[in-house]
């Protein structure tokens, strides 16, 4: 096994994967709508931006993260061949538009995770903060939506539902419960290898009970008894934990960013609970709410690791640029609708994809530059 100072941070390769991933999940509806490709990709679009797009982020940072918090040895060549393989394997099969098979393999990029996060776990013995309770139940929420999916005779809006939404917030709300607050610089924010004194794991436990509760009454048709759940689960985490109304002891781009798509979650859950589900309101979440903390997060993921100052993030128009085009691209997203062949569509993927790409921009000069 190579030393720490001869392996390569896992983000270092999964980020740029990812937003490729990204471009070319979108970019699908341009073929479309070109007519240079011949099948209707709302489900391949899907497949790629949760299980290629936002799973080699989340799957950067989780290897990069947990050995660290963990202290225990950093990821394996193995580990690393395989996360970024299922990648490609994904792309490969939604281009071709082989949508059944690729949601039996999201199965084996949950395994290659789950024993990557239990070598760790195995010889650390204890969770580094509470918010770690709701990983085992991002998992247990993904395998759930396979099941469903192959009960229910493929029924896709299930899957999406647990083994898309429900993972990553999950991830957003756990894990989050120490990284936004520290990221958004609020006043006596817990680094996440610092132990809570107040030993919260309890509600913190009661929380991932909730949302996860709230998500399986939707998937059994109880869509506002479920939303109300996950709303009070949402709310608890953004004031008692996120701060989401704290200001910032330092100024900074990413933590207005931050709260403003944890703002953004609550109003399109709280549409929900009044019984508004659409279409509209699942792009505002995916888009305004779970891309954007995505990638703030992971601009202080490509600072800290890339030994860059992180005065980049109170002193950069980049930042706020790429805010202001993810969140333009999820209002008008949500505006078109169902009308997947007009210009507000064509729009929409334009200006997410320059919010990528200038994101992507500093992340790049990063790599290259000498440490």
């Amino acid at each position: 096994m190579a030393s720490d100072e001869d392996s390569i941070d896992p983000y270092k390769i999964l980020f740029p994967l990812g937003i490729v991933s990204a471009l070319i999940g979108v970019f699908l509806w341009i073929l479309f709508q070109n007519r240079l490709i011949s099948f209707y990709p709302r489900q391949a679009h899907a497949n790629i931006m949760f299980m290629s797009f936002l799973w080699s982020f989340i799957t950067g940072f989780l290897m990069t993260a947990v050995p660290k918090m963990t202290s225990t040895f950093q990821i394996h060549f193995a580990e690393l061949f395989f996360v970024i393989l299922s990648v490609f394997i994904q792309l490969a099969l939604n281009i071709r538009n082989q949508i059944e098979m690729s949601v039996y393999f999201f199965l084996f990029q949950l395994l290659v995770l789950c024993i990557f996060l239990a070598r760790r776990f195995l010889i650390h013995k204890k969770i580094p903060f509470a918010g770690f309770y709701f990983l085992p139940f991002a998992i247990l929420q993904s395998i759930v939506g396979v099941i469903l999916f192959v009960y229910r005779q493929e029924d896709y809006s299930v899957f999406y539902k647990l083994s898309g939404e429900a993972f990553v917030l999950n991830l957003i709300l756990g894990l989050g419960s120490r990284l936004i607050p520290v990221v958004s610089r609020s006043p006596n924010a817990l680094m996440p290898n610092i132990s809570d004194p107040k030993n919260n794991q309890l509600l913190m436990f009661s929380l991932a009970l909730t949302l996860n509760s709230g998500f399986l009454l939707e998937a059994f048709r109880y869509s506002q008894l479920g939303s109300f759940l996950k709303l009070v689960a949402v709310l608890v985490m953004a004031f008692k934990y996120f701060g989401v109304f704290k200001k910032p002891t330092t100024f900074s781009y990413v933590s207005y960013l931050l709260k403003l798509g944890v703002l953004l979650l609550i109003a399109s859950l709280s549409l929900n609970v009044y019984g508004v589900n659409s279409i509209a309101i699942f792009h505002l979440v995916y888009i305004g709410v779970f891309v954007l903390i995505t990638l703030m997060i992971g601009s202080r993921v490509m600072l800290a690791h890339g030994q860059q100052s992180l005065d980049y993030e109170t002193k950069s128009l980049r930042l706020l640029m790429v805010g202001g085009f993810i969140i333009l691209a999820s209002m008008i997203r949500s505006h078109a609708g169902v009308d997947l062949n007009g210009h507000m569509m064509t729009i929409s993927v334009y200006l997410f994809s320059i919010g990528l790409l200038v994101w992507s921009h500093k992340f790049v000069k990063i790599l290259l530059s000498k440490k």
